[in-house]
């Protein structure tokens, strides 16, 4: 892993729940991370947001993906070494 990766991973660290703010007037923050048509919706909407602006394309892709688990219980159901789309 190199340097701008790294920093890739930081920047989206910063910014992963941008796509919340679509959300907050509707719903409490507690109901967007355990619902899962929820927890999809502010992921694709924070990405479509940060795909937007001149920044790393990796930045948007790990926002969209950031609920996933190994064991493939996040919105997408990726698991363990599967590859993002």
């Amino acid at each position: 892993m190199d340097n701008k990766d790294i920093m890739d991973i930081y920047y989206a660290s910063l910014i992963h729940d941008i796509g919340m703010a679509g959300y907050m007037s509707n719903y409490s923050i507690i109901d967007i991370h355990y619902r899962k048509d929820l927890k999809m919706k502010h992921c694709k909407l924070g990405s479509e947001i940060i795909e937007e602006l001149p920044l790393s394309p990796n930045i948007s892709k790990y926002i969209l993906y950031h609920h996933e688990n190994l064991i493939g219980s996040g919105p997408f159901g990726l698991k363990g070494g599967m590859k993002y789309p």
